[in-house]
């Protein structure tokens, strides 16, 4: 007959409860906290997994916020460089208007008065500001209106810098346009350059001259030249918008991905944790009992 001392009995009962007792308590850790993992000794490579996951998440998370920057920023470029339009062809207007020579001088200063009136308006736009207390064309100078205007005269305060934004791992979108390219190398059509403003003051000077109507068709050509130029910059915001659209619905793709890999992986199944804890406290409670019955045996019940 195999003999078992009573200790050896005794120890082997005590760990068997102790290492039940330990599932009950993680078991019931994981029901309260909502979590499987409530720190890294509970699943080493589980953690570790997650804690790139959430890395992963977080960097997607600033992705999206400079997606909608980004997107902030075209949406109100492009809507200054609509109105700008806008004005651009009611001086466009008045410039075939004046190629009328029965107009009269009085005519002439009233659309010499309005355009005048047109290019204070383009400068206004000009000096849009980008809601965080910056210019959406001042390239990176946000200190001061990147544009300031002396009778017909408009000066450039600004820079030729672009606002770019990370909005991908591997992507960026130029998110603001400097008013050096946008509004100061304009095409005269001839084959050299000038600003949008001057170009403007142009046409107040040809209105305001002895002969209006013998110099308006040029004139047009120049606010044509404007008006391409500056839908052309349009195209390009627009180009941008939808870009960010595309990486904002790719990473929304992949957070909802890490996400849920994350939470298979850190958050509890309560269904599965309910039963497993109901097993658990059962099979202590048996250990218990177990153990109870053993330790009112005498040393003659192994003898």
């Amino acid at each position: 007959m195999i003999r078992i001392a009573t200790s050896t009995v005794y120890q082997s009962s005590t760990q068997s409860i102790m290492a039940d007792q330990a599932q009950v308590m993680n078991t019931t850790a994981q029901l309260s906290s909502g979590k499987q993992i409530n720190s890294p000794a509970d699943n080493p490579v589980g953690a570790a997994i997650a804690s790139s996951l959430q890395s992963d998440i977080s960097q997607l998370g600033q992705y999206k916020s400079n997606q909608t920057q980004a997107s902030s920023l075209l949406n109100m470029g492009s809507s200054a460089l609509t109105q700008m339009l806008n004005v651009l062809q009611s001086i466009r207007t008045t410039m075939v208007q004046a190629g009328n020579s029965t107009n009269t001088p009085a005519q002439y200063t009233a659309m010499a008065a309005q355009v005048q009136q047109n290019l204070s308006e383009l400068v206004s736009l000009g000096n849009s500001g980008d809601g965080q207390g910056g210019y959406l064309f001042g390239g990176s100078v946000n200190n001061t209106p990147p544009f300031s205007q002396s009778g017909n005269s408009v000066s450039y305060n600004g820079d030729s810098i672009n606002q770019q934004l990370q909005v991908s791992v591997a992507n960026t979108v130029q998110s603001k346009y400097s008013g050096q390219g946008v509004f100061m190398n304009i095409p005269t059509g001839s084959g050299g350059t000038q600003s949008l403003f001057q170009m403007v003051g142009n046409a107040i000077n040809v209105l305001q001259s002895s002969n209006p109507a013998s110099q308006s068709g040029s004139m047009l050509t120049q606010v044509d030249q404007a008006i391409t130029a500056l839908g052309t910059t349009q195209a390009s915001m627009g180009a941008g918008m939808q870009a960010v659209s595309a990486y904002g619905n790719i990473g929304a793709s992949q957070t909802l991905q890490d996400q849920t890999q994350s939470g298979n992986i850190v958050d509890t199944n309560y269904a599965q944790a309910a039963s497993q804890l109901s097993q658990q406290q059962t099979q202590f409670q048996a250990a218990l009992q177990s153990y109870s019955a053993i330790s009112k045996l005498s040393l003659f019940n192994y003898i």
